[in-house]
């Protein structure tokens, strides 16, 4: 079984996400400004690993398994910034099944906006935009890019973002105390 990068005391990881979403704005001949998405929505992180020499060996195991483009999981919560932080505490189901492309479903209960969640047969992180509490409607973003059952169950508290390594050359400096900075791409597969 391959060290957990993330769940490892002796290997101190500092995490940048960021979120990758191509659109362009266009003002009408009215003033109104429309923003359009044209494209796949993606995160995309730099993570930083610092560790003392005798721990080389963790960081390569893991790499070993990790960079020939296994994807591996980082789970959101991990992260004081993208921890879920709401009200909820229910078990959230989709009221209707969705078809990919969808960017609108019930769901049993709320999410507030903003909240991060995963679907359970499927791993893209998908964002709230809005909850109607009198339809049940959730609008999110971004579009399905996979249907959705009925019944199927949101991750919310503890979402799980899959990333693939796409750095290409890991150095690392042979120092008592090193680390690494590795670039992932969520992994959309």
């Amino acid at each position: 079984m391959a060290v957990d990068l993330f769940n490892t005391p002796e290997l101190k990881i500092g995490v940048t996400l960021n979120t990758v979403a191509p659109f362009y704005t266009n003002k009408t001949q009215s003033g109104k400004t429309i923003k359009r998405f044209n494209g796949l929505q993606y995160y995309e992180a730099s993570i930083t690993v610092q560790y003392q020499a005798e721990n080389q060996y963790l960081l390569d195991e893991w790499l070993a398994v990790y960079k020939y483009g296994k994807p591996c999981a980082f789970p959101l919560a991990k992260s004081a910034n993208t921890k879920y932080r709401g009200k909820q505490t229910a078990t959230i189901t989709s009221g209707t099944a969705a078809i990919a492309g969808a960017a609108q479903i019930s769901i049993n209960d709320f999410l507030e906006p903003g909240t991060k969640f995963t679907f359970a047969n499927h791993t893209k992180v998908y964002e709230v935009r809005e909850y109607n509490p009198n339809n049940k409607q959730m609008i999110f973003f971004p579009a399905l890019r996979e249907p959705v059952q009925l019944g199927e169950i949101l991750r919310y508290s503890n979402p799980v973002v899959m990333l693939s390594l796409n750095t290409p050359r890991v150095e690392q400096t042979l120092q008592q105390i090193t680390g690494v900075e590795l670039e992932f791409t969520e992994d959309l597969q």
